[in-house]
C-alpha cells in the first residue's frame, strides 16, 4: 500500500482543528464543574442559615462554615471566569501578523461590552497604525496587526506599548502599566479589571491635531505639565476652575501621567447660568504634598472652548 504524505497546511490545520475540539470539550466539562459546585455552594449556605438560627453567628461551627463559604465564593468566581474563557473563539493568527488579545472585566470580574481598547505610548498617543478594538458581549477584545486588507508596516518592540481602555467620552477607564513589545508572530493576552459603569463603544481619540466628535454636553481640558527644564512632570494634580463674580466653581481634577500629561472632563451643567454660556477657566497644579505650584496663571481662558489646551510649566515647590 502506497504511503500518503501530509503537507504542512494540512498538518497544521488538523492540529488546530484538534486544538480547537479540545477546547470545547474543556469549556463543557468546566461548566458542568460549575453547575455541581453551584449546588454545592447553595447546600452549604443553607446548612450555614440553619446553624446560625440555631447556634447564633458566633458559634465556632457557623464561623467555621462561614469561612468555606466565603472560599466557595473566591473559587467560583475563579470558575465562572475560566469557563467564560474556554468559549471564547480566538481568531486565527498569520504567519506576519502580530497580536494582542483579552478580556476587561468589572469590579465583579464580569465581561464589560461596548468599551474601547487601544495601544498607546509612553507619552500616552495613540499609535493609530495599530487599529482599535471593541470589547464583545464577554469583554473579549482583539487587536490584529496589520488590519484584515491592509499592507504590512514595519513593527518594532523597541518602544514599548500600553493598553489603554476608554468609554464613549474619550474618557479613560484604565491604562494598563504592563509594557506590550510587538514582533511578529507574537500573541499577548491581557486581562484587564476596571470599576463598573456602562459605556457605548466608539474608536480611540484622535490626535489634537484632528477634529474629534465630542459629545453634545461634555467639555475637555487638555495639556502637559512639565519643569523648568521642559520635562513632564507625573504625579501632579491638576484642577480646572471657572471664575466667577462671586464664586469660582470647581470643574474637575486629575492627576499628571505618562511625561506630564492629563485630560480632564466636565460638562455643561457644571458651569452654565442664565448669564453665562461658556466657562472662564483658570487651573491649579498641586504636588502630593498639597502645595500649590501653579496657583493661578498669569491670564485666564475667557469664552473657553468645547476643547481647550493648556499646558504648564511649574517651579519646584521650595
Amino acid at each position: 500500500m502506497a504511503k500518503t504524505t501530509m503537507s504542512t497546511e494540512e498538518f497544521i490545520g488538523r492540529l488546530d482543528a484538534a486544538l480547537d475540539l479540545l477546547e470545547t470539550l474543556r469549556a463543557e466539562e468546566l461548566e458542568r464543574t460549575r453547575l455541581l459546585q453551584t449546588v454545592k455552594t447553595r447546600a452549604l449556605e443553607q446548612e450555614h442559615h440553619r446553624l446560625a438560627v440555631e447556634l447564633g453567628a458566633e458559634h465556632p461551627r457557623v464561623k467555621q462554615l462561614a469561612s468555606r463559604l466565603a472560599y466557595r465564593t473566591r473559587m467560583m468566581a475563579d470558575l465562572e471566569e475560566e469557563t467564560a474563557r474556554a468559549r471564547i473563539k480566538v481568531p486565527a493568527l498569520e504567519a506576519d501578523t502580530w497580536m494582542v488579545h483579552g478580556v476587561v472585566l468589572d469590579k465583579n470580574r464580569k465581561g464589560k461590552p461596548g468599551l474601547t481598547v487601544g495601544l498607546f505610548d509612553a507619552a500616552g498617543k495613540w499609535r493609530r497604525e495599530f487599529g482599535y478594538a471593541c470589547t464583545d458581549e464577554r469583554g473579549y477584545f482583539a487587536i490584529i496587526y496589520p488590519q484584515t486588507g491592509k499592507a504590512r508596516g514595519e513593527v518594532s518592540g523597541a518602544q514599548p506599548l500600553y493598553l489603554h481602555v476608554s468609554d464613549q467620552n474619550y474618557k479613560t477607564l484604565l491604562q494598563d502599566t504592563a509594557p506590550l513589545h510587538p514582533a511578529i508572530g507574537q500573541v499577548y493576552y491581557r486581562r484587564l479589571i476596571l470599576p463598573d459603569k456602562p459605556v457605548v463603544c466608539v474608536g480611540p481619540q484622535p490626535d489634537s491635531g484632528d477634529e474629534a466628535p465630542i459629545p453634545g454636553n461634555v467639555w475637555i481640558v487638555q495639556g502637559r505639565v512639565v519643569d523648568e527644564s521642559g520635562t513632564g512632570v507625573d504625579g501632579l494634580t491638576v484642577t480646572i476652575y471657572d471664575r466667577d463674580l462671586l464664586f469660582d466653581d470647581r470643574l474637575g481634577s486629575t492627576a499628571t501621567r505618562n511625561g506630564g500629561y492629563y485630560e480632564i472632563h466636565y460638562r455643561t451643567e457644571d458651569f452654565r447660568d442664565l448669564i453665562e454660556a461658556r466657562p472662564d477657566l483658570y487651573v491649579q497644579v498641586m504636588d502630593a504634598q498639597g502645595r500649590k505650584l501653579c496657583p493661578h496663571p498669569a491670564t485666564t481662558r475667557f469664552e473657553a472652548g468645547r476643547r481647550e489646551i493648556i499646558n504648564l510649566t511649574v517651579k519646584k515647590a521650595k
